[in-house]
Parts: structure tokens; C-alpha cells; sequence
């Protein structure tokens, strides 16, 4: 007899698609921390501290400063990584 995978199996099968910098991931889980995703961009062991990940959705903006927060992951989501680093003036 075969099993047919229930509504949540099917849904934890399936990649969604989600771009880092104009850079595309397919990641098979539904939610991942702000601290994952900046790992997904600039690898396991790069300082990412002085970077910021934002959720852009239209013209609303949402800022991810507790790098440890959960984020719930769509399909198309685009987020973009500012530089906190301080700048230099001549």
C-alpha cells in the first residue's frame, strides 16, 4: 500500500527561493535565522558582525539587527546585506 505524504511532508519536500544580494539560494527549510542567511551569502566562517540584513517586500523595508531573529521563508523573497563598517574620510 503506498503512504501518501501528508500536507507538511509535502510542504518540507519542496525548495524555496529566496535571493541575497541580487544572488540566488534554494534552501529546503521554511525558516532560517538572520545569522544563517548572511552565512548562506558570506560562507560558515566569515566575520558578518558588521553586517545588517534587510527584507525589502515593495517599498517596506525590514531591518534585522538581532541577528539571531527568526525569519519565515517565502518564495522571491529579496533581502540585501548593508556594510555597518565604518568609513574612512580623507
Amino acid at each position: 500500500m503506498t503512504r501518501t505524504p501528508t500536507e507538511h511532508e509535502q510542504k518540507h519536500d519542496e525548495t524555496t527561493v529566496i535571493f541575497v544580494d541580487k544572488q540566488q539560494y534554494k534552501v529546503s527549510a521554511s525558516h532560517l535565522t538572520a545569522l544563517e542567511i548572511l552565512r548562506l551569502r558570506f560562507g560558515p566562517t566569515a566575520d558578518v558582525n558588521l553586517k545588517l540584513l534587510t527584507l525589502r517586500r515593495g517599498n517596506d523595508i525590514t531591518k534585522f539587527e538581532n541577528k539571531d531573529e527568526v525569519v519565515l521563508l517565502e518564495n522571491g523573497l529579496h533581502f540585501i546585506v548593508l556594510d555597518q563598517s565604518p568609513t574612512t574620510v580623507s
